[in-house]
């Protein structure tokens, strides 16, 4: 997954696929954190243990609030996006400036899940007339489902030290129980809390992106800092297409250089006060390893994790087979992908 630079600053605009040798270290279209390293030759990129994975039908970004006019030309016209799945909260969408230029082109719908059935339904939808892109709402950080999942993760010991405070009426005390396991899981338990507290809502992003594919709509997928929830989609991605973990941990770990908390809001709350920054910041190989190492030990894998939230084996597959593009005799006789 390389990273789409428009603004010189910041990875902005990551995408699967390949460079297209315009690279030039400063700013450039397509290009790693720093400087390019002379390596990309536009022909196939490192995923291609099962062939060479497409470039341009799937990109991840840092929410695109405030892009540019260039910039949205860029995505629309140049890449052709058409279809966009925003994972934020509801508090984070309030963040974005009145004009956002990006979104003001497009028509929104917001899925949300349904308090008694527990399934994803459309909650809200605005049809922007003239728009050829829709901006899609499945926000998978909230902070109720957040605190519940984290009482099933934290050692029972401190859950209940916890609920002993409270019922001694020292509401401090057990918020900072709490909050010393929430530092010391870091990103790790942040990633495992969501892959189990917003298994519809993963499902639900997983099948747009299948759509999306199958239609040959080109999709744009970001949270608030472009590391953390976007990072746990493209792993799900990736996985399907059976790319080796240690290609997987390769594309988060460019993330890295993204020094911001986005807890979806929750890192702002009285609750989290005296949070330790430094445990959420960037994006660390360790996070995406016990990620994947919960994964590995409660499904069997990422593959099968996908499976019981309801993106079944046939839908991988159809995934794969979209994200894929099989090794074949190139146009001087070559595989492409393998070496």
């Amino acid at each position: 997954m390389s990273v789409l630079e428009v603004d010189g600053k910041h990875n902005k605009y990551q995408h699967h696929g390949k460079c297209d040798g315009k690279c030039d270290g400063k700013h450039n279209k397509y290009q790693q954190h720093g400087k390019c390293d002379g390596k990309c030759d536009g022909k196939h990129n490192k995923y291609q243990q099962h062939g060479e994975v497409v470039d341009g039908l799937l990109l991840r970004c840092a929410a695109p609030s405030g892009a540019t006019t260039k910039d949205i030309h860029m995505l629309l016209q140049g890449i052709g996006i058409k279809d966009m799945i925003d994972l934020r909260s509801g508090e984070e969408l309030a963040e974005d400036p009145p004009e956002s230029h990006l979104f003001d082109t497009s028509s929104f719908v917001r899925w949300d899940r349904h308090w008694v059935s527990g399934q994803i339904h459309a909650a809200a939808t605005f049809q922007r007339p003239g728009a050829s892109v829709v901006r899609h709402n499945v926000s998978v950080l909230e902070r109720g489902r957040y605190f519940r999942g984290l009482l099933w993760k934290v050692p029972i010991t401190s859950v209940m030290s916890a609920a002993a405070y409270g019922v001694m009426m020292d509401k401090e005390r057990a918020r900072l129980t709490l909050l010393g396991e929430i530092n010391a899981g870091g990103l790790g338990l942040l990633y495992n809390i969501i892959l189990e507290s917003a298994r519809p809502e993963l499902c639900m992003v997983m099948t747009k992106i299948l759509i999306a594919l199958e239609d040959s709509r080109p999709l744009l997928f970001f949270c608030k800092a472009g590391k953390d929830r976007t990072g746990i989609i493209a792993m799900l991605v990736l996985s399907c297409c059976g790319v080796p973990e240690n290609a997987i941990l390769s594309d988060y770990v460019r993330s890295d250089s993204i020094r911001k908390v986005a807890l979806a809001g929750i890192e702002n709350k009285p609750e989290l006060k005296g949070l330790d920054h430094s445990k959420f910041q960037g994006a660390p190989m360790d996070a995406m390893e016990s990620a994947l190492d919960y994964l590995r030990s409660k499904y069997g894998s990422p593959r099968a994790y996908l499976t019981s939230i309801g993106f079944g084996p046939d839908r991988q597959d159809r995934l794969a087979e979209k994200m894929l593009r099989s090794q074949e005799l190139g146009e001087e006789g070559s595989r492409v992908g393998g070496s």
